[in-house]
């Protein structure tokens, strides 16, 4: 099909891309999207103009061993890289200091502004997160917080690898790569991870250092 495409001529656009998962039902979409790139490019390496990153408060979920068996799709190893994964969490140290802190607080400190929004319950009953939200929307928001610089890491570092000269694109598959970027964010409003994290990833996404210096006018979510 390529081949014919070529040969008249015929060329489609693409747009570079960067797929961001949130929670279980990011996971699952992510995946699904990586074993359709292997189905038509035979690998992911083949298609680098797309990259993914998941965010998980579930420490397990992102654990390849745990995908049961769905980590190859026709011979092809398609498992997350520790560079895609963004473990967001909260630790008993900052359970502790964030309670105490905002106890205590006299209106200067970094923690004042998630106490706007975050209800006493939450506050009172700081724990460590690390095997999800349990639901609690408003724990998903305080671990993309906290988070925050790895997080911006991760979604930075996955669009610098979408940049560069992919020659075998039209060469091989007959695409015309545009100087555009879209940021897609999956995942469901079901569970705390995601109704709690997408509304602040898609408002900082194209802050990002990288992104916001490279055509942002073309870029979308």
């Amino acid at each position: 099909m390529f081949q014919n495409a070529r040969q008249a001529g015929n060329y489609q656009g693409v747009t570079r891309a960067v797929c961001i998962g949130l929670g279980g039902s990011g996971l699952q979409t992510i995946m699904r999207l990586r074993r359709l790139i292997v189905e038509r490019y035979r690998s992911l390496d083949n298609f680098p103009i797309v990259r993914f990153v998941q965010i998980d408060t579930d420490s397990g979920a992102l654990d390849n061993a745990n995908l049961g068996g769905k980590t190859f799709h026709r011979g092809v190893d398609i498992s997350l890289k520790e560079s895609e994964k963004v473990h967001i969490r909260m630790t008993s140290e900052d359970a502790d200091k964030l309670r105490n802190t905002l106890k205590h607080s006299q209106g200067n400190s970094p923690y004042d502004f998630v106490g706007e929004w975050l209800p006493d319950y939450v506050i009172e009953n700081a724990r460590a997160i690390d095997k999800g939200t349990g639901g609690v929307r408003a724990v998903g928001r305080l671990c993309f917080f906290l988070n925050y610089a790895a997080i911006q890491r991760a979604i930075t570092g996955a669009e610098i690898s979408t940049q560069g000269e992919s020659p075998h694109l039209m060469q091989e598959f007959g695409l015309i790569q545009d100087g555009g970027l879209d940021i897609f964010i999956v995942g469901s409003l079901y569970g705390g991870t995601g109704s709690g994290t997408f509304l602040d990833i898609a408002s900082h996404s194209l802050k990002f250092g990288a992104l916001r210096k490279s055509q942002a006018g073309k870029h979308r979510i």
